[in-house]
């Protein structure tokens, strides 16, 4: 009888002790305002709002928004609401956060938040620009993950930009002008190079961006 009483005992503290856990889940609220925005090179930045009563948060990430997503930070301090995932290969992420506490050495979760797309940037390719007696050269550092790079020109540095080529490569090379050319008034270069729209060689500022494709 004795054995029988203990256990009822025991079971109505079992019992009590999981309905409070489940009133502490209960409180937890999902967190709200998520925002990912591109920090630095290759790095995404997740904000939330702080949620009450919450111990630490969990940051999960995904490669599509319905995709399988896994853990990649556990934040033990309920004041941090931010974090900054590095080193990340070009392209778009989709990120969920949830709040948990800790209850009775347990932690207890609530819901996710929404999930909310980021991109990663690429780093710019380093530049240089050359020539040789016949053609004026340029080359930048291979960027990785880029699926390719379009190099913009210009006449000034304030000027507008013209893009001038899409390339796979990480160089190109272009003719210089003849002697006759170089003489020429640019109305009569411009009718013997109909073709082409806008020129390296008539440019003085260029940049080279890599992109990755959607």
């Amino acid at each position: 009888m004795k054995k029988k009483k203990w256990f009822l005992v025991i079971t109505s503290i079992l019992l009590m002790l999981l309905a409070c856990t489940q009133i502490q889940a209960a409180a937890i609220k999902a967190p709200a305002n998520i925002k990912v925005t591109a920090s630095k090179k290759a790095s995404v930045s997740i904000k939330w709002s702080k949620v009450s009563n919450a111990s630490g948060y969990e940051i999960w990430r995904a490669n599509s928004a319905k995709g399988n997503y896994s853990k990649i930070k556990t934040i033990k301090t309920k004041n941090t609401t931010s974090y900054a995932n590095k080193k990340l290969s070009a392209g778009h992420y989709y990120y969920k956060v949830r709040a948990y506490r800790n209850v009775n050495g347990k932690k207890v979760y609530g819901s996710y938040s929404i999930a909310v797309k980021g991109k990663a940037v690429l780093s710019a390719p380093s530049l240089s620009v050359g020539s040789t007696s016949k053609t004026a050269v340029l080359e930048w550092s291979r960027v990785k993950a880029a699926d390719g790079y379009q190099v913009y020109a210009s006449a000034s540095k304030n000027g507008k930009y013209t893009r001038i080529k899409t390339t796979k490569g990480t160089g190109m090379t272009e003719e210089k002008y003849t002697e006759d050319e170089a003489q020429a008034t640019p109305s009569r270069r411009d009718k013997n190079k109909k073709k082409e729209k806008s020129s390296l060689r008539e440019m003085v500022e260029v940049v080279v961006i890599a992109f990755v494709l959607a």
